[in-house]
């Protein structure tokens, strides 16, 4: 769900194996914050972690590179940077063979990319599931709900 052009700010998902992992949890699968750039995400990651805030499960999408954290009550937020300047390239992102394949990503290691933009890299490169999968290919695939 969206009030604006942005792709999604709340998830509602209607999962038959879901449950709730708190009986005061809202039904809401997350919220999502959008970042204006990939280096405004990785900074926000960074401030969270020196306050011991980890995130649940980093997320690249494809679409968006994006930060799920959980509070205590099993509440999720997003945290996330869209990886194509337009609304019609990310469409298309999304209905091409990669999206169709497996619509939810590969985890991530933030550490990495953080790395990586200090050695120069640039943001376009490191925000793909190919880029997540050379540096990082043990990782499981994430688990979404």
């Amino acid at each position: 769900m969206t009030f604006d052009d942005e792709h999604h700010r709340i998830a509602l998902a209607d999962l038959p194996d879901l449950e709730r992992t708190s009986p005061r949890a809202a039904v809401v699968n997350h919220v999502a914050y959008t970042f204006d750039h990939l280096d405004d995400l990785l900074e926000r990651y960074q401030e969270l972690r020196e306050q011991g805030i980890e995130p649940w499960q980093p997320v690249q999408h494809g679409v968006t590179t994006s930060l799920y954290y959980e509070d205590p009550d099993g509440n999720k937020v997003e945290m996330q940077v869209d990886n194509f300047a337009t609304a019609e390239a990310a469409t298309a992102c999304m209905e091409g063979p990669e999206y169709d394949a497996d619509p939810i990503g590969v985890l991530f290691r933030p550490e990495l990319m953080i790395e990586a933009r200090r050695a120069g890299t640039p943001a376009e490169e490191i925000q793909t599931r190919a880029w997540a999968l050379r540096v990082s290919p043990e990782l499981p695939a994430p688990v979404m709900g």
